[in-house]
């Protein structure tokens, strides 16, 4: 079967800004992301990293963005910053391609201002799993 390649003008403006459809994407080739989300980075999360790379933010001020908590964390290597909501509000993670850049970033950057105020820049530490039964006073 022939198939026939069009230049991209040849399309009208709207057809060339649609993103192709997950089984469009397969057919081509591409699109075996594991299934999460379209753009660089997407889906991988603060998860990704080991404990050892990931510090602690707290006192993070209402308002303050991830992009802006990148901005501040970025001169001491970090990867991956994530602002939390819900539960976890004024509080936030940043991820490093190092266990030595995560340290380096505590000393450098815990007692710093971002919006403000003075933040925490601390170790993580990964809460123990539970069956969630306990946790809302429930027998484990």
């Amino acid at each position: 079967r022939e198939v026939l390649h069009l230049p991209p003008q040849v399309f009208p403006s709207t057809l060339t800004k649609q993103r192709p459809t997950r089984p469009a994407l397969a057919a081509a080739g591409g699109g075996d992301d594991g299934g999460k989300g379209w753009g660089k980075g997407k889906g991988k999360g603060h998860r990704g990293f080991t404990p050892d790379k990931k510090v602690w933010v707290g006192d993070i001020p209402e308002g303050v963005t991830f992009k802006e908590l990148h901005e501040h964390m970025k001169p001491a290597g970090a990867k991956w910053v994530e602002v939390f909501e819900g539960r976890g509000k004024g509080t936030g993670v940043a991820c490093f391609a190092s266990p030595e850049e995560a340290a380096g970033a505590i000393a450098a950057l815990n007692g710093s201002t971002l919006g403000g105020a003075p933040i925490q820049v601390d170790v993580w530490e990964a809460k123990p799993k539970d069956d969630g039964a306990a946790a809302k006073g429930g027998k484990a």
